[in-house]
């Protein structure tokens, strides 16, 4: 790999990254980790037909998104009785992800794992939600947040420390990376506090929400997220809804990695609905191409993160 300044912080400092792209454009930058979270758990085909519900429809958005040029997959397994919900338990996923396997020999597998739990005001809580560890996906995303949703209102979605010490503890156990997912520019302070307490080993896989739920999506605040991250992080870059272009866009030209996907975003502009998830995809090709971006290959991707040889899931 040409460039091995991969981390956060590596690229956050300013002056040397005008100095680097007043030589080189973004062609100096190491290469941008794509990935794409096919589906969700909270909209279904009644909202965009084109999501990908039953194992056979997702595994063939993952080999169209991957042949596009992703990288890393993001799964949600749907339930097998009813597959516009999302599945909370771990079977499911092993399917998906053999498949997965049998079709992309190289892509990296993320399994939604969750780790959080509703909070409520007049009733005790959830259990906590441990979603996929069972399944031995090769990264598991883990929501580091404390959420309040304007449609579930006096409830608040989060997890505790006690809770996080035992999600790291079951990752662990089954190989996962985790991938934390803020929401808040709160939430690095939470990330940091882990890292003090010795539950997560870097590289840092950080998955940073923009709009919607997550943070307020504009320049000043990417820019404060990269600079209060752990040095050894990588800042992957995901917008909801019609942020999900422009942020894709600010991350690479920082030097970060980016993500799209129907999960995150179902319109490919305003007024007209993406027609896939590899859709999705080929436009960031396109703009990392137009604007001389590296992207990596699977097996710059998994270096970068620290992964090994891709995990067989027979």
């Amino acid at each position: 790999m040409a460039n091995k300044e991969w981390y956060v912080g590596e690229v956050r400092d300013t002056v040397h990254r005008a100095e680097k792209m007043g030589k080189y454009g973004l062609s100096g930058f190491a290469p941008a980790i794509l990935s794409v979270a096919i589906t969700g758990g909270m909209h279904t085909k009644a909202k965009c037909p084109v999501l990908p519900e039953t194992v056979d429809e997702q595994v063939q958005a993952v080999k169209d998104a991957y042949n596009a040029g992703a990288v890393l997959v993001h799964v949600h397994a749907r339930d097998k009785q009813d597959t516009s919900k999302m599945c909370m338990d771990s079977d499911p996923f092993i399917e998906v992800n053999r498949r997965i396997r049998e079709a992309c020999p190289d892509i990296i597998i993320n399994n939604t794992f969750v780790g959080a739990r509703m909070f409520y005001m007049e009733k005790a809580s959830d259990p906590v939600w441990r979603v996929s560890a069972e399944a031995r996906p090769e990264v598991a995303s883990l929501d580091i947040c404390r959420n309040l949703y304007d449609f579930m209102p006096n409830v608040v979605f989060a997890q505790t420390m006690g809770d996080c010490e035992e999600n790291m503890a079951l990752l662990d156990k089954y190989g996962a990376k985790a991938e934390i997912e803020c929401f808040d520019l709160g939430d690095i302070q939470f990330l940091n506090r882990m890292i003090q307490k010795g539950i997560l080993k870097d590289p840092y896989w950080v998955q940073m929400i923009f709009n919607g739920a997550g943070i307020t999506p504009c320049l000043e605040t990417l820019l404060l997220a990269e600079r209060l991250l752990p040095e050894k992080s990588l800042l992957s870059v995901l917008g909801i809804g019609a942020v999900q272009t422009p942020m894709a866009a600010a991350a690479m030209i920082l030097g970060h990695h980016i993500r799209t996907g129907l999960e995150d975003n179902i319109y490919y502009k305003r007024g007209e609905m993406a027609t896939s998830n590899a859709q999705l995809v080929e436009r960031l090709v396109r703009m990392a191409n137009d604007m001389d971006r590296p992207l990596a290959t699977p097996a710059q991707a998994r270096e970068m993160m620290g992964l090994g040889e891709p995990r067989q899931y027979s």
